[in-house]
């Protein structure tokens, strides 16, 4: 009974929002839904949503006049050109599906409004339920889909299952706090418990530490410092019993093998970052340089910055850095004036996300958990609400015209309308 219960209030989010109703937004709800299907399925919906931004002329001149899209993009084809060099066919692939998404992404930011990001956030949080009883059965009656009793999920990796439901959480606390729907915040606490068990499964350490890092950067920005203190509370409490105890979470009896073997795998990763300094191999590279300075056996560099400056090199990762410090200075200046404040939030949070997990691992670098930060990313694309526009302009202009601005716009100087996120009222 539960469960029809679930999946009949899974039906009325989508019956009931006005955004199913244009071709835009049944393509982001796709896609969004597509993240939680085996991958195959996601670069489908990715390929399919690409082709629809490209074809259509609105979108197409949003996405292809704007220079900081056409400079991040050209960053991919250089990838492509230096995993050419050094015939790195998974470099071009990486590379090529790299390119995919982003267009995927601008696309979002092109037609994205608050209706459509809520709904599409909706759907990333109750789909997301299906993954944990998914990997429950791989553990119980599937093990030899299992890494050392850990499940992937639909993610083929336990660690990409750990980083999906780190941006699960942080989504359904950000719906706790914007959905005015009192009914709805126990289906969003539902889903945190669903992800954290599943959390619990997949045995990810990076992941754990993360999230909880997360979750109080996110109460201490929105200002809830009670919520801030218990988290913390909870966060020191279970360091006290990890360390009293190693069998109280899983994988914390192997902790000095591992941190061993991802030192072995970064000073492998400085090597060949010394030796391709400049431009680097392509995405994938440390497949090609383990078996030459016999370092360990992995997929990438567990380490965000050195795969990085492995894959891209000086040059590439200079470029991205340059790309990254502009969003970002746009990112705060919308948080400056309130503009989507609370959206704002959530991707400044999975952003932090990216970057702490970064420091042990390379999971961002994937489909399914990198397309589902981009689709929280599309936030930055919201101007309008209810027919109304917020003017990033000297004049008023609509969201395309806001898309297409080349690099970005000094938004504090100008007159901008805001509105009251709890109310929809500007």
């Amino acid at each position: 009974m539960g469960g029809l219960y679930i999946l009949k209030k899974f039906i009325s989010v989508l019956q009931h929002t006005k955004a199913l109703k244009d071709f835009d937004s049944i393509m982001m709800m796709s896609l969004t839904i597509s993240i939680f299907l085996p991958f195959y399925i996601t670069i489908a919906c990715m390929v399919l949503v690409a082709t629809v931004a490209i074809v259509k002329k609105r979108t197409r001149k949003a996405i292809f006049l704007n220079l900081s899209n056409l400079f991040i993009m050209s960053v991919m084809f250089y990838a492509v050109v230096v995993s050419c060099i050094y015939a790195n066919v998974e470099g071009i692939l990486y590379s090529l599906i790299f390119l995919v998404a982003l267009v995927t992404m601008f696309y979002g930011k092109t037609i994205m409004t608050y209706r459509i990001f809520d709904n599409m956030m909706d759907l990333a949080c109750f789909t997301s339920v299906i993954c944990m009883p998914i990997a429950m059965i791989q553990v119980f009656y599937f093990p030899w889909l299992t890494i050392d009793g850990r499940p992937p999920s639909t993610f083929i990796n336990a660690n990409y299952y750990g980083m999906i439901i780190e941006f699960v959480i942080i989504i359904a606390m950000y719906r706790i706090f914007t959905n005015k729907n009192g009914k709805m915040k126990k289906w969003y606490l539902g889903t945190i418990l669903i992800n954290l068990i599943g959390l619990y499964m997949s045995a990810s350490m990076s992941s754990c530490m993360t999230l909880f890092l997360v979750m109080l950067i996110y109460l201490i920005v929105k200002g809830k410092k009670k919520s801030a203190m218990t988290v913390l509370f909870v966060l020191i409490a279970i360091i006290s019993i990890v360390l009293l105890s190693d069998q109280i979470l899983p994988r914390m009896d192997t902790v000095s093998d591992i941190l061993s073997v991802r030192v072995d795998v970064w000073s492998t990763t400085l090597k060949g970052i010394s030796d391709h300094a400049l431009f680097g191999m392509g995405p994938g590279a440390y497949r090609m340089i383990w078996p030459l300075y016999g370092g360990f056996e992995t997929f990438h560099a567990h380490n965000l910055y050195l795969d990085a400056l492995l894959n891209f090199g000086v040059i590439g990762c200079c470029s991205i850095f340059f790309y990254l410090l502009t969003q970002l200075k746009i990112l705060m200046k919308r948080l400056q004036i309130k503009v989507c404040k609370n959206r704002n939030i959530l991707v400044l949070v999975a952003f932090a996300a990216v970057l702490i997990h970064g420091a042990t691992d390379v999971t961002i670098f994937w489909i399914q958990t990198g397309m589902l930060f981009f689709l929280i990313y599309t936030a930055t694309g919201i101007h309008t609400v209810k027919n109304h526009v917020i003017s990033i302009h000297k004049t008023k202009t609509s969201s395309i015209e806001s898309a297409s601005a080349p690099w970005h716009t000094d938004i504090s100087s100008y007159g901008v309308k805001h509105y009251n996120e709890n109310t929809d009222e500007f």
